[in-house]
C-alpha cells in the first residue's frame, strides 16, 4: 500500500508531491465480549446473575484477565462481579457465570463493564 502527499509551495511554480509510506496495522488479541445480567430491576437483598462470555477473534491463543465490575451513573465503583485468569485458544469462547448479592444498594441506575 502506498500514497502520496502533495502541496502548493510559494517558493516553487508546481505542486510539491512526496511519496507516504502507509504502515500496515494489525490489532492483535481482538476480543469479543457480552455481559448481561438476567432482569432489568433488582429489589433490596435479592442477587443478580451476571452472564459474560468473552470469545477470541484471534487465530492464535491469548491469556489475560477478566474482570467484570458494576459501576453507578458517576462511574463510581459499586462492586467486582469476578476477576479471573483466562486463557483462550483461537477461535474458542468462554461463558462466566457469576452472582452479586444486591444487599442494601442505593436504588439507582447501574452498568456493568
Amino acid at each position: 500500500m502506498s500514497g502520496f502527499i502533495s502541496f502548493q509551495n510559494s517558493f516553487v511554480a508546481n505542486d510539491v508531491t512526496v511519496p507516504l509510506t502507509i504502515p500496515k496495522v494489525r490489532v492483535g488479541n481482538l476480543l469479543d465480549l457480552n455481559v448481561v445480567s438476567d432482569r432489568v430491576e433488582y429489589a433490596a437483598n435479592t442477587t443478580a446473575h451476571i452472564s459474560t462470555t468473552l470469545r477470541n477473534s484471534n487465530l492464535e491463543a491469548v491469556e489475560g484477565e477478566l474482570n467484570v465490575q458494576v459501576f453507578d451513573s458517576k462511574n463510581a465503583l459499586v462492586s467486582s462481579v469476578t476477576q479471573q485468569r483466562i486463557s483462550l485458544a483461537g477461535n474458542e469462547g468462554l461463558p462466566v457465570m457469576a452472582a452479586l448479592e444486591i444487599g442494601s444498594i442505593i436504588p439507582a441506575q447501574y452498568t456493568h463493564v
